[in-house]
């Protein structure tokens, strides 16, 4: 599916949208549906995306939309997710089981890739919350993480059967969870809040992040090396798994709202106004990258790479962009 086809479609379901998903989706009241249109047109219609490998992905975002693709995003097609919340947040663990968050707690399952299931259903649920989930990261099939709004952090050691809310070490919220294995772990949000568990349970720390910027996104390679990104081109490097964390120089001030990296030095960062940065060297310099989003100055969310070459970003509008050499180049799907 092309990008100006995916576009329409996603503003076509804006349009069917009524006033009670209006209200659901983004806690409003509006008179009419048009409104709810022109509001959400102000966010990014796409929000998570994640690859299984070359051919299979999925990118996430409002009305409870879930696109596929069997064929590296040649074509995509729309997924029947059960909800009109806002997703977006999206973790496989594998090519066939994964899990998506959003609004109001929601959190779905699918254990083939295609037909998904809620785990948090209203009048029994077991996330136990009614605020938005952002994120949400799985070490195995079992044992996986979600966080939130003002500072929720979700665990299960069933595959989501059942959710457990963890202590938490802060009361901001958090936009993005990210674990090494089923002890080591990071979460980062509101203020430049990191918080950090070596025992994958309660004990949940807050490190010093040294920036009181928003903290969009958090990725890792090892319990040792890793980085976060948020507003004002903010880009941060720990090498110690987060007893010290250093700010890196980019060459943007707009807000970075994903980050991911392939090794230690390879890495890229998305964000407002359709800003894609590229590394090399481990973030020690950081540079721009010219594509069709940052022309039409489109939000860039989210972004996932199977390799040193391919990867996927996703956001406002509906669009999805694909590079097949690092980065260096990316076109429209």
């Amino acid at each position: 599916m092309n990008y100006p086809l995916i576009s329409v479609y996603i503003l076509s379901l804006l349009l069917l949208a009524s006033i009670t998903s209006c209200e659901r989706i983004l806690g409003y009241d509006y008179e009419e549906p048009e409104q709810c249109l022109d509001f959400m047109a102000e966010f990014e219609s796409l929000r998570g995306v994640h690859f299984a490998d070359h051919d299979r992905g999925w990118a996430v975002g409002l009305c409870g939309v879930i696109f596929s693709t069997n064929n590296g995003g040649e074509t995509w097609s729309l997924q029947n997710s059960g909800s009109k919340e806002s997703l977006s947040g999206i973790h496989f663990f594998g090519d066939q089981t994964g899990w998506v968050v959003g609004w109001n707690g929601t959190i779905l399952h699918t254990a083939g890739g295609g037909i998904w299931e809620q785990q948090d259903r209203r009048e029994e649920s077991s996330s136990g919350i009614s605020w938005a989930l952002r994120d949400v990261h799985f070490t195995s099939v079992q044992s996986g993480w979600a966080v939130g709004w003002n500072g929720t952090i979700l665990h299960t050691a069933d595959g989501g059967e059942n959710w457990e809310i963890q202590e938490k070490a802060s009361e901001m919220n958090l936009y993005s969870v990210f674990f090494t294995d089923d002890l080591t772990g990071w979460a980062v949000g509101w203020k430049g809040t990191i918080v950090h568990t070596s025992e994958g349970s309660n004990a949940w720390q807050v490190q010093e992040s040294g920036t009181s910027e928003e903290l969009h996104s958090i990725f890792f390679i090892d319990d040792q090396i890793g980085w976060a990104a948020g507003l004002q081109g903010t880009i941060l490097n720990t090498l110690d798994g987060g007893e010290n964390w250093q700010i890196q120089e980019t060459p943007t001030t707009n807000a970075m709202r994903g980050i991911y990296f392939i090794d230690e030095n390879k890495g890229w960062a998305v964000g407002s106004f359709g800003t894609i940065l590229l590394t090399t060297d481990g973030g020690e310099n950081w540079q721009r990258i010219d594509n069709a989003a940052a022309e039409k100055e489109l939000r860039l969310r989210d972004l996932h790479f199977v390799d040193e070459n391919t990867g996927w970003a996703v956001g406002e509008e509906g669009i999805i962009l694909h590079t097949s050499d690092g980065g260096e180049s990316w076109e429209f799907q």
